[in-house]
């Protein structure tokens, strides 16, 4: 598809896109609501909920990928027991070294403090405030309602 760049190349940069892509769609999203409360004529109700419901979902449906994409950028071996090891994408590049260690710790980290462990820890802590507090607004449930409807009460984590 780009015959100009390398296997390791297009790769990287596909992580990169998914190190953004979050942002993106979270950004997206709010302005698409914004744009369909300003614009429609009818009165649409609770579009803060429903922006907010949109935006926790897209994160939820977007989530494995995220994980998927982020491991991928630590997924390294070795080749005949050598003691060099190469990235799985595209054997031409070593693993932690030049571009390679530069993705590592600049995007996959963060990435994985970001998305693959701050996501899961936010949603379970609100998740935890709202049983916490024992809050039945149907608000909440509309927002975070997916997380923990489906459990009996005193098994919601």
């Amino acid at each position: 598809m780009f015959p100009e760049m390398s296997d390791g190349e297009v790769f990287f940069r596909m992580n990169l896109f998914w190190g953004i892509a979050p942002p993106t769609l979270v950004l997206s999203c709010v302005a698409t609501w914004f744009v369909v409360g300003k614009a429609c004529y009818t009165d649409i109700k609770d579009v803060q909920v429903k922006r907010e419901s949109s935006c926790v979902a897209l994160l939820y449906l977007i989530w494995p990928s995220l994980c998927s994409q982020t491991f991928s950028l630590f997924a390294c071996r070795s080749v005949c027991a050598a003691s060099t090891s190469y990235l799985r994408a595209d054997f031409d590049v070593v693993c932690w070294e030049g571009g390679h260690a530069s993705y590592a710790f600049f995007l996959g980290v963060p990435m994985l403090l970001l998305y693959v462990i701050g996501l899961p820890v936010a949603a379970l802590y609100r998740v935890y405030t709202i049983q916490k507090n024992e809050v039945n607004d149907e608000e909440e449930v509309k927002k975070w309602g997916m997380f923990y409807t489906a459990f009996r009460k005193e098994t919601w984590w």
